[in-house]
């Protein structure tokens, strides 16, 4: 709906009039139709902002993706390795592998695990472990990343989500320092991309502090780093 260029990022602190030009052949930024910003990186890296500053970052290279709720109390994460649903107070893991799928939940009680080679679930806890009758989300039956987003998007009056991302859009900054770091502010976010591609994005919160989130299209390490929680998963 509205894609502005990168030709004048030297000279013009505004995103909507910036326009290509090498190196930053490729990096766009558009307000599409369900309302959110898309904003296209480098090195196939791709973050969307919904109207609410929902959060949602793709690195399609290493089949990883991350995205924070517009009320920052919800998060999830895909990746090669497992993944992530965090709705706090409660943080639940899954893995797969060829033989095996192992589920574990992080809350104040304790820690509850299981596996589909095991008979039972089982809580560990101050009193010691045993078992419990605690329930997993299946994270691999749907796209949670994309699911979370879409639950962040308005659903009623899209229209007025288009007109305010463009506002935003249209009122963000942009800039290059001498290190060639990329960086934009969009609101309460700021997003910078490194010259190897490491995406770093942080939402200010209003009680203060912020939420972080890293992806890196060279490694493969995906972050999110908050007051609540820490995940860090690897390629390796």
């Amino acid at each position: 709906i509205f894609v502005p260029s990168l030709d004048q990022a030297f000279s013009s602190p505004s995103v909507s009039s910036l326009s290509a030009s090498p190196p930053f052949a490729g990096i766009t930024a558009s307000v599409e139709q369900e309302g959110f910003i898309r904003l296209k990186l480098s090195y196939g890296v791709v973050l969307d902002l919904n109207s609410s500053m929902g959060i949602r970052l793709r690195n399609p290279s290493k089949d990883s993706s991350i995205c924070l709720s517009d009320s920052t109390k919800h998060a999830a994460v895909i990746h090669p390795k497992g993944r992530v649903l965090i709705y706090e107070p409660r943080v639940e893991v899954q893995t797969e592998d060829d033989l095996n799928v192992k589920n574990a939940k992080i809350y104040p009680r304790g820690i509850s695990f299981t596996a589909n080679n095991m008979a039972l679930v089982y809580l560990l806890d101050e009193a010691g472990a045993r078992s419990t009758s605690d329930m997993f989300h299946d994270l691999y039956a749907t796209n949670i990343v994309d699911t979370l987003f879409g639950e962040s998007c308005p659903k009623e009056d899209s229209e007025a989500a288009v007109q305010e991302s463009i506002r935003t859009l249209d009122e963000a900054q942009y800039w290059r320092n001498e290190a060639g770091v990329d960086s934009w502010i969009f609101k309460d976010v700021f997003v910078q991309q490194t010259m190897d591609g490491l995406v770093i994005v942080e939402r200010s919160l209003e009680e203060g502090g912020f939420i972080s989130i890293k992806a890196s299209p060279s490694n493969g390490k995906i972050r999110l780093n908050s007051d609540f929680v820490q995940v860090k998963i690897k390629d390796y």
